[in-house]
């Protein structure tokens, strides 16, 4: 399993007046946040609002933010959806655009079981290469799916499993 050496730092997208993207916003919250030292970025996620945008807003704002940053840092994205496809697609354009690897929340709104969860998420590690690092993310208080400890034992023999993130 690799090693992270320092913290990964969930950041903000910031939305305009009008409920659009702000790239330029989005462009001084990194320099604000790399000045400040921070080299790894988890996008996309629940603190970035991920749930407000579509697939496509989504991948823009992915792809503005590793071309922003470039080798000043390492991305991360959180590439979870409703749809496993949905999701699988996102990983997929995560791992083109040269992220260093995606964090995924269990499925949500629908209540699944353990072995739908394990499903879900060998589909995304199998959507990428296997040395391409995925991430569990579990939140159970918004997503009223919680992964147990056995099903995260079966997911980290998964060969591009690397961490787990658990609130």
């Amino acid at each position: 399993m690799k090693r992270m050496e320092d913290l990964i730092v969930p950041t903000i997208t910031p939305f305009d007046e009008n409920g659009e993207i702000d790239s330029e916003r989005i462009k001084s919250h990194y320099d604000f946040l790399i000045r400040a030292g921070v080299k790894n970025f988890y996008i996309l996620g629940t603190t970035g609002e991920v749930f407000l945008m579509d697939k496509k807003e989504r991948q823009r704002v992915a792809e503005l933010i590793v071309e922003y940053v470039g080798n000043r840092g390492n991305i991360f994205i959180q590439v979870g959806s409703i749809s496993t496809k949905e999701a699988c697609e996102l990983a997929q354009h995560a791992e083109r655009i040269g992220v260093a690897g995606i964090g995924a929340i269990t499925p949500f709104y629908f209540k699944v079981s353990q072995s739908e969860m394990e499903q879900y998420y060998v589909a995304i590690a199998e959507s990428v290469r296997d040395d391409f690092p995925v991430y569990l993310y579990n939140l159970p208080s918004c997503t009223t799916n919680d992964l147990l400890p056995e099903t995260v034992s079966k997911l980290a023999k998964v060969k591009n499993m690397y961490f787990l993130k658990y609130l």
